[in-house]
């Protein structure tokens, strides 16, 4: 293989453009009988920081050189243009001392996307190309061939009436959209890069996320705290967040990664406010309810490590929210005549909070009692990754406060509605005030953290005050009660299919690189992925939701919870039938 490139040199001489595209085409010439020849685009500089003598090279002439480069079309078929390298050196201009030479990331970036460019038939979790590609396992082949038989199943069917239900046809969308992110992140077929982190793109993604949910804001139905209006548009900003974290790849900046854990608890507080909250509004916690909630949690992941051959801990967003769900169900079902008392629900929360620090003592430190009770070895075939609980102490140990937060929310707006409605404006402004100097100061702590251990053990304890402090902001007024975003709400609405697609249609090698439809072009490639995405992720939201509502109907509903639990056991021992 050989990779090349030219043109600084004659930046700096003041060479014209048409001067250079002689020269490159006669290099092309030279190449032309060589095999395997990568011809990189000139990167950008950062002209600021250029010696006087390279005052030449300028972003603007190489704009022009490398769009000319890219219009040429009589290349000769060995040489092939590697155009995504423009927009790495564009995404690092905080990585060179001089302008003009890079550090060693971002030429590791570079050699990447060269290597994905060069043999599209390896794939590797790195998202670099240093492995063969995997051959579908029994099971996967299995699951495909299902897709097949199913699709072919309801095209003889038929049609059901327009009043009836149809779970033929949801099972057809969720395993037709299954095969295709098998196909995107499983196969050759599409060719994938590596992330490169940009904080220019970072801000302009959450910025312009941050305008379209203001410019969407419409009248909610109840100005009460917390209404689902709310409690959706606070997931779909959420998850908004996440996708632009993920996609960016923000996770190596500290202060970022810091406040995104606080989304994530967010989550497991919303678990512990919404379904206390039911309870607490008259509702039973039937076993109906139960399995329902189970199989919506579960089932796209269930169908996820079928078809991906992933463990079930590797989505480890849904065992979280699925356990976390289940202990406040035990809570809530121990003394159930305590739950609509004041005394009696803060009783069983600071009972709960004490089973919590017994637990995990720490977020990373040994946790014996934890060992004992996970290392059981049903509970620790199904939450183990690569034969290890860490990663699940991690996890559940991260946010482990934050449900006991949610549940004493709950209980609080249940019992002093009337009191929390009726603020008088000198208080509203006061609590207002408050609030916003939690949230700054917990924002200085994210920028000043300079060490992931440090910031983990700290954020286990700070954030429930976040979440507070933010739930106390937005609803000070009665006029910001009054609305809400529809965009942020919609989103939140399917946030569970878009956090699990985003791993395999949008991103790629398992969330390590980006999922790529017009290569060299970042902006153009984006939009287009993300509206595949978000296509599929809706049709996967609707077609569960029917699915869920037949499975969860009583008896059945328990033996599709136990064939769930034992598909995922099995695969997460990894036993690939």
């Amino acid at each position: 293989m050989l990779i090349a490139t030219m043109g600084t040199w004659a930046l700096k001489r003041g060479d014209s453009i048409d001067d250079m595209l002689k020269m490159t085409t006669a290099q092309f010439d030279q190449l032309e009988y060589l095999p395997n020849v990568y011809w990189l685009p000139i990167g950008a500089v950062v002209e600021q920081l250029l010696w006087p003598a390279r005052r030449n090279i300028t972003n603007n002439r190489i704009t022009q050189f490398n769009a000319q480069l890219n219009s040429l079309l009589e290349y000769p078929s060995s040489i092939k243009l590697v155009p995504d390298v423009a927009d790495i050196y564009t995404a690092s201009a905080t990585r060179t001392d001089d302008g003009l030479h890079y550090d060693w990331p971002v030429q590791h970036a570079v050699l990447s996307s060269v290597l994905s460019h060069s043999c599209r038939s390896l794939l590797s979790n790195s998202a670099e190309c240093c492995a063969q590609a995997p051959k579908p396992t029994l099971l996967q082949a299995c699951m495909l061939l299902m897709t097949l038989a199913v699709v072919l199943l309801k095209l003889t069917q038929r049609q059901p009436k327009a009043s009836e239900s149809d779970p033929l046809a949801a099972l057809v969308t969720i395993m037709t959209c299954m095969g295709l992110l098998w196909l995107a992140d499983r196969t050759v077929v599409l060719p994938k890069q590596a992330k490169e982190f940009s904080f220019a793109r970072f801000e302009s993604l959450s910025i312009t996320a941050l305008i379209l949910g203001v410019m969407t804001l419409k009248e909610s139905k109840s100005e009460d705290w917390l209404q689902r209006d709310q409690t959706l548009e606070w997931k779909g900003w959420m998850q908004l967040g996440f996708l632009i974290y993920h996609y960016t790849g923000a996770s190596k900046i500290i202060p970022i990664y810091v406040v995104i854990r606080v989304l994530v608890g967010s989550y497991i507080f919303l678990t512990g406010y919404g379904h206390f909250t039911h309870v607490l509004n008259g509702h039973e916690l039937t076993r109906q309810r139960v399995i329902q909630v189970i199989i919506r949690l579960n089932i796209f992941t269930f169908f996820l490590c079928c078809y991906t051959a992933r463990p079930y801990q590797f989505y480890y967003f849904v065992p979280l929210i699925s356990f976390w769900y289940l202990v406040l169900c035990g809570v809530l079902c121990l003394l159930p005549s305590w739950n609509a008392s004041l005394t009696g629900a803060f009783t069983k929360i600071g009972a709960l909070t004490m089973v919590i620090f017994v637990l995990w003592p720490t977020v990373s430190g040994p946790a014996p009692v934890f060992d004992a009770i996970f290392g059981l070895p049903v509970l620790f075939q199904v939450f183990q990754l690569n034969g290890s609980l860490h990663e699940w102490h991690f996890r559940s140990g991260l946010d482990r406060f934050a449900l006991p937060a949610g549940m004493a929310v709950a209980v609080v707006h249940f019992h002093h509605k009337n009191l929390l409605m009726g603020w008088r404006r000198m208080l509203r402004v006061g609590i207002a005030i408050v609030a916003m100097a939690l949230l700054l100061s917990y924002a200085g702590f994210a920028a000043h953290c300079e060490n992931k251990a440090v910031c983990n053990e700290w954020h286990s304890y700070l954030s429930p005050g976040v979440m507070l402090a933010f739930i106390l902001l937005r609803n000070a007024h009665p006029t910001a009660r009054r609305y809400h975003s529809w965009l942020f709400a919609s989103v939140g609405k399917v946030s569970l299919e878009l956090f699990l697609a985003q791993y395999h249609l949008w991103l790629a090698f398992d969330t390590q690189g980006l999922l790529v439809f017009i290569p060299g072009h970042f902006w153009l490639n984006m939009a287009l992925t993300t509206a595949v995405f978000v296509v599929v992720a809706n049709m996967l939201a609707e077609a569960f939701q029917q699915l869920c509502q037949v499975l969860a109907r009583q008896s059945r509903g328990l033996l599709v919870l136990g064939v769930v639990a034992v598909a995922m056991t099995i695969n997460a021992i990894g036993l690939q039938l």
